[in-house]
């Protein structure tokens, strides 16, 4: 059975279509995580940010720091949550 070139180019267009169609819809996938995962890291920075205001508030008022050590403060704070 032989098959005839318009069948043959057709089978190879729609096979290319099907791919190029799977690659565009799974780039927009790749695409939305992106967005997502961007979305999810600038909320996690604001209750980090949110949490540091807050400690800070809490020390000053507490232990009667002055805003001088506020720097120290930061550092010491950035290296303690690398560590949880």
């Amino acid at each position: 059975m032989k098959l005839s070139k318009g069948i043959i180019f057709a089978l190879v267009g729609a096979v290319i279509l099907v791919v190029g169609l799977s690659l565009f819809f799974y780039n927009m996938s790749i695409d939305n995580k992106e967005i997502s995962l961007r979305e999810k890291f600038k909320a996690q920075q604001k209750v980090c940010m949110t949490a540091h205001d807050e400690m800070w508030k809490i020390i000053t008022q507490k232990a009667e720091v002055s805003n001088e050590y506020k720097k120290a403060f930061e550092e010491i704070m950035q290296k303690a949550m690398v560590l949880l």
